[in-house]
């Protein structure tokens, strides 16, 4: 027996009612995908993200990637306000070198940055058991709000694939990664309203103990304080590669178990190749922390050596003192910045910028209409 046609009525009805099954699903999807604001979090990286996409495009001269350790070390607010230079921050939490390559690409598709101060601290083991070397709730974080389009799909895909225990379905309907959290629904996942710190995670105080022991800065480094023409001649390092134009392998030369993860410099050569093709500045940054040993630092210092790239180690005695850092008040526990730390690193990181030429003051209509936002900010933080 043949089917009877769908009528013009019955083909409008499925039609309207598909339409509201996506309108249903894609705001119930938006309320239970979680958000991570001032509010709630030391690290307000959902506001990172979002407010990115608000930036007048092609406005950005300097970019900030990487780890938390980078989210409390550039202050975009504090450098317009000091040196008209106007940046942003996509740092985040457990931001592995996957994350900082896939988001770089994303802010190349709006802006068009002269410099990208990248932290390569991810380079090396921090989660010994992770396949990607940070976990999944963290990855979340930072992709549940990028924009779809080939850059994200091209990051679930080789996310996915090198992680056997997430789904490309998941990220592509994030109700099925978060289809309990209804449980926990509060205020803010119905009304909230992003910071506007472009990204900076403001860290005020200290979680140092008493009676611990003082920072020792590093020793036996080449990169010479606000010697910006000579930070890249490194000596003493061994090198090894099979072809020019191939992908460097580093030889640590000091004797240590530590080794830069082959993943993360799989990923860190994609940035190094991107910037290049995109005529960015690529300068390797390292915070204050005690995680860094000399082994680290001589393997990223090869690294950078290697591919022609500045690196600054504010571990280093030379950067440590110019930047006239202190411990106890300048780093609030033992891997990020307080404020007063970030602002010293900030106004290095200002002086290498406007010396080697690679931004100049200007008036930004976004970082204007947020001044007195940052002010009353820290007001009512420091009361």
């Amino acid at each position: 027996m043949q089917s009877k046609p769908l009528t013009k009525t019955a083909v409008i009805k499925t039609a309207v009612f598909s339409l509201l099954i996506i309108i249903i699903t894609y705001y119930v999807t938006k309320l239970v995908v979680p958000k991570f604001l001032l509010e709630n979090s030391s690290w307000p990286s959902t506001s990172t993200f979002t407010q990115f996409y608000e930036m007048e495009e092609n406005t950005v001269d300097v970019l900030f990637v990487g780890s938390s350790c980078m989210s409390t070390a550039g202050i975009p607010q504090y450098l317009y306000d000091k040196n008209g230079i106007v940046s942003y921050n996509l740092a985040s939490p457990e931001q592995t070198l996957i994350t900082s390559y896939y988001w770089l690409e994303e802010a190349l598709r709006f802006q068009s940055p002269s410099v990208v101060f990248l932290d390569n601290q991810m380079l090396f083991t921090f989660y010994e058991d992770e396949p990607l070397n940070f976990k999944e709730p963290g990855q979340r974080k930072d992709f549940d709000y990028m924009k779809w389009s080939k850059v994200k799909m091209t990051a679930v895909h080789d996310i996915c694939s090198l992680d056997s225990s997430q789904s490309e379905l998941s990220y592509y309907l994030p109700i099925v990664r978060y289809h309990d959290r209804w449980k926990e629904l509060g205020k803010l996942d119905f009304t909230y309203t992003p910071s506007k710190l472009y990204g900076f995670a403001p860290l005020y105080g200290s979680l140092h103990e008493e009676g611990e022991p003082d920072f020792v800065p590093l020793e036996n480094t080449n990169v010479a304080a606000k010697d910006f023409s000579n930070s890249t001649n490194i000596t003493n390092v061994s090198i090894s590669t099979t072809d020019e134009t191939a992908s460097k392998t580093v030889t640590a030369t000091a004797t240590s178990d530590e080794t830069i993860l082959p993943l993360m410099q799989e990923y860190m050569d994609k940035i190094v190749a991107l910037c290049k093709e995109k005529n960015i500045r690529l300068v390797l940054v390292t915070t204050v922390a005690p995680i860094q040993t000399q082994a680290r630092h001589d393997l990223t210092a090869q690294y950078a050596a290697a591919n022609n790239l500045t690196y600054l180690d504010f571990n280093t005695k030379e950067l440590y003192e110019a930047t006239q850092m202190d411990y106890f008040t300048d780093c609030y526990d033992t891997h990020h910045m307080t404020i007063s730390g970030g602002e010293k690193i900030s106004d290095y990181l200002a002086d290498f910028v406007l010396s080697e030429g690679l931004a100049t003051p200007k008036t930004s209509s976004d970082f204007e209409s947020t001044k007195q936002y940052y002010q009353d900010f820290l007001t009512d933080l420091y009361q």
